[in-house]
């Protein structure tokens, strides 16, 4: 009987202690976050060329208004509160739990879905060609830059 009082009393406290801790508070404010993105009309219709879009863009920052910035602003006032009392080390924990609950939000997801991974290639190789013309522009007029690649006068 005493184990069976004990087991439920460290169960209730586990239970109802971990409704408030840091790291459910960050998974908390990780779901406003999301909302506030479903909010702007970004959902799992959403693709690459919609993104690079102006009308798209232009149509995303007219439906966000005042209204989602105010939303975002108190989630950000939240999160200070939440980190308020906390130590260094306990502000570094709730934002790691911060950043994992949002990667484990739907709107990470569909961020993820989105990514064209079979492009990969492509844009490695896009970016070794600047990359090589940068380096070649470089030695070009070597005259102009420092050491670090830096121009003279920067």
């Amino acid at each position: 009987m005493k184990y069976l009082l004990i087991t439920g009393s460290l169960f209730s406290v586990l239970l109802f202690g971990g409704c408030s801790s840091p790291e459910s508070e960050a998974e908390d404010r990780a779901e406003e976050i999301c909302d506030c993105v479903k909010e702007l009309g970004i959902d799992r219709n959403i693709n690459l060329f919609s993104i690079q879009s102006g009308s798209f863009m232009r149509d995303i920052d007219r439906s966000a208004g005042l209204k989602i910035q105010r939303d975002l602003l108190n989630i950000l006032k939240k999160i200070d509160e939440d980190i308020d009392n906390l130590s260094k080390e306990e502000k570094k924990d709730y934002t790691k739990a911060l950043m994992k609950a949002m990667i484990d939000t739907d709107c990470s997801d569909m961020a993820l879905s989105k990514i064209p991974y079979d492009m990969l290639g492509l844009g490695i190789d896009i970016m070794e060609e600047q990359l090589d013309q940068q380096e070649r522009y470089m030695e070009e007029y070597e005259e102009y830059y420092d050491e670090e690649g830096l121009p003279d006068d920067f």
